[in-house]
C-alpha cells in the first residue's frame, strides 16, 4: 500500500520536554528570554515548557527553529 504526501503531513515527531529544553537553552543564553517567554505564553504556557500541550509540542519546535534554535 502506498502513502500519499498527506500521510507524510500527518505525522509529525514526538518532542519531549527535555527536547524542547535542550533547544531552548542556546537561545536563553543568547539572551532571547524575553521571545521565549512571550513564545510560551502564546502556547498558553507561561509556567514553563512543561505546560506546553504535548499536541501543540511540534509546532513549538518548529518556532524555536525559526528563533535559531536546533531542534
Amino acid at each position: 500500500m502506498s502513502r500519499g504526501l498527506g500521510d507524510v503531513y500527518k505525522r509529525q515527531r514526538a518532542y519531549s520536554v527535555n527536547d524542547l529544553a535542550i533547544a531552548c537553552r542556546p537561545l536563553m543564553e543568547a539572551g532571547k528570554q524575553p521571545e521565549l517567554q512571550a513564545l510560551l505564553a502564546e502556547f498558553g504556557a507561561p509556567a514553563g515548557l512543561a505546560s506546553v500541550p504535548e499536541n501543540r509540542r511540534a509546532e513549538f519546535a518548529g518556532r524555536l527553529r525559526q528563533m535559531g534554535g536546533q531542534i
